[in-house]
C-alpha cells in the first residue's frame, strides 16, 4: 500500500511538472533594438529620450556587436514605443524599421539634413566640398590620418553629409554628423565608409565600411 502511494505521488509530480512546462512563457520585457550598435547618435537619442520620461532601461550588448538592445519592462513598453515613434516623426534623426515576431521594436539611423557631392572623377576636397563641411574633413583626418581622403591613390567619388540633432546627456539637443565617403580602388571597386562625428567634432568613429554598389 505504501509503495502504491509513493508511486502515485511520483506520477502526480511528473504530470504537474509536464503541465508546468507546457504553460505559455510570460514575457516580462521587450526590447528597443538599435540596428547599428556603433551609431551613438541613434542610441543616445533614444536612451536619453526614454530616460527623460522615466522609462526603465537595461542596456544589453556593446558597440562591438551588430545590434544593441534596450530592455524595457513589459508594463512600460507601450509608453516606450510611443515615445520612440514620436521622436521618429518629429525629425529625421532616427527611423522605425518595424516590430519583429517577438514584439521588439527595431530602429535605425535616420537621414537627417543631407548634403551630397558626387563626381564621376576624383573630387578636390578644397573646391568640391562646401566650406561649412571642411571642418568635418579636418576632424576625420586628425583621427584617421590614413583615411581614404588623405590618400591620393584612392580618389573620392562621393562625399555625403547627414546632420542630425539628438538629445544629449545634459538633456539638451546637440548636433552630430554622419559623413559617408566613397573611394575608388585600383581594381575599380568602390568602398563606402561612414564616419560619425559628435561632441563638437572631438569624437570621431567609423560606424560602417562596405563595398559600394
Amino acid at each position: 500500500m505504501y509503495k502504491r502511494i509513493v508511486f502515485y505521488g511520483v506520477a502526480v509530480a511528473i504530470v504537474a511538472c509536464l503541465i508546468g512546462m507546457l504553460r505559455p512563457v510570460v514575457v516580462s520585457s521587450c526590447n528597443v533594438v538599435i540596428r547599428n550598435a556603433a551609431d551613438s547618435i541613434t542610441r543616445d537619442h533614444i536612451f536619453n529620450s526614454l530616460d527623460a520620461e522615466g522609462i526603465e532601461i537595461m542596456t544589453l550588448g556593446s558597440i562591438d556587436n551588430e545590434v544593441l538592445y534596450f530592455r524595457i519592462p513589459k508594463s512600460q513598453f507601450e509608453d516606450a514605443k510611443k515615445i520612440v515613434e514620436s521622436i521618429a516623426k518629429s525629425s529625421n534623426t532616427i527611423k522605425i524599421l518595424g516590430i519583429d515576431k517577438r514584439g521588439d521594436l527595431w530602429v535605425d539611423r535616420g537621414l537627417g539634413e543631407e548634403f551630397s557631392a558626387k563626381s564621376g572623377q576624383a573630387m578636390e576636397l578644397a573646391t568640391d566640398i562646401p566650406e561649412r563641411f571642411r571642418e568635418l574633413v579636418v576632424a576625420i583626418n586628425h583621427e584617421f590620418p590614413d583615411a581614404e581622403m588623405t590618400n591620393n591613390d584612392l580618389p573620392i567619388t562621393w562625399f555625403h553629409v547627414s546632420k542630425r540633432r539628438y538629445l544629449g546627456l545634459s538633456g539638451k539637443y546637440v548636433t552630430g554628423f554622419d559623413v559617408t565617403i566613397d573611394t575608388l580602388r585600383s581594381d575599380q571597386t568602390s568602398v563606402s565608409t561612414t564616419y560619425q562625428l559628435t561632441d563638437d567634432l572631438t569624437n570621431v568613429r567609423i560606424v560602417s565600411a562596405e563595398n559600394a554598389e
